[in-house]
């Protein structure tokens, strides 16, 4: 009878009582902590209602991971480069700004860094972080809610620390997607006599403004290595400014990269252009710099093809 009297086992889903909690302090820290690639610090685990006590039982149950003094990560301790750098901006105190190369990251000039890099006003160092020391801190604006140095900074912080090569990558990108402008250097390094670096950036300037963007110089090197015709590039055909242009095989070929090519108003004059040179018997090939990077060779035999062995395509004019 006493079994009869027990409550079926319940196998259903488990369902909240009405007046079950919600807002809790972890999940006032989880959503402090997704707005900011995972990190939190002391001041989000108080506004979150956690004691420094609360806080180590955390870290010991593996829900907190220690990232830097009074700097975590919520979940789990698998950080990507971007939220390293949050970490040490973090850690780095109020003042601190993101520079060097993770401001060329920050700014979208090249890749993240394994190592991010800070500059702060104090000498102390931190675990696994280039620190980079300043008497006065450089000017910074907040991108993407992290604060970081300005361009022009940017660019002379790098040239102290990385080689030429790298620099003038860094330096040409710059310039071909605005982020800055030669005149807005200048005036900025006439403020930075005595300072490593002014001098690798003035030899680069002069020819800076000239060059090609990053990925028709990476487009260059691929024809060299090929062997194939070496083109005419920033042409003029048929009242339009192309890349690439091989006058013989009557060719174009544009590179296509997303900072430059990625807005619907690009999308669409790029689409007319292409229409204006087939319409006068000039096919246009377009090479992506995802296709440049993972399947070069196919890029070359395609191109090679057309170039070798080029067809003319019938040419429409109006009628009359």
């Amino acid at each position: 009878m006493r079994d009869a009297q027990r409550p079926p086992a319940h196998t259903g889903p488990t369902i909240a009582h009405p007046g079950a909690p919600t807002d809790t302090p972890d999940r006032r820290l989880a959503t402090r902590a997704a707005a900011v690639g995972g990190i939190v610090d002391l001041d989000d685990t108080d506004a979150a209602g956690l004691s420094r006590r609360a806080v180590s039982r955390r870290v010991s149950a593996g829900r907190l991971h220690r990232i830097h003094p009074g700097v975590y990560a919520v979940g789990h301790p698998g950080l990507d480069s971007r939220s390293r750098a949050i970490a040490a901006l973090r850690a780095g105190g109020p003042t601190s700004v993101l520079s060097h190369r993770s401001a060329v990251a920050l700014w979208g000039l090249g890749p993240w860094a394994e190592r991010p890099h800070v500059t702060l006003q104090s000498p102390r160092r931190l675990a696994g972080v280039a620190t980079h020391r300043a008497r006065v801190m450089p000017r910074f604006v907040l991108r993407e809610g992290m604060r970081t140095t300005l361009v022009p900074r940017t660019l002379l912080d790098l040239a102290e620390v990385a080689e030429e090569t790298e620099v003038s990558r860094v330096l040409n990108e710059a310039l071909y997607v605005r982020r800055t402008s030669t005149e807005a250097l200048e005036r900025f390094l006439e403020g930075c006599r005595g300072r490593r670096g002014v001098a690798m950036l003035r030899r680069l300037l002069p020819d800076a403004g000239a060059r090609h963007s990053p990925l028709e110089d990476d487009f260059f090197a691929l024809l060299r290595t090929a062997r194939l015709p070496i083109p005419e590039s920033n042409a003029r055909v048929a009242g339009h400014s192309v890349d690439f242009w091989w006058p013989a095989a009557r060719v174009v070929v544009e590179t296509d990269g997303w900072a430059a090519h990625g807005t619907r108003m690009r999308f669409e004059t790029d689409r007319e252009r292409d229409a204006d040179l087939l319409a006068v018997g000039i096919p246009v090939m377009r090479v992506t710099r995802h296709a440049l990077k993972t399947r070069p060779y196919s890029v070359t035999a395609r191109l090679g093809a057309v170039l070798l062995a080029p067809r003319q395509p019938s040419v429409w004019r109006p009628p009359g």
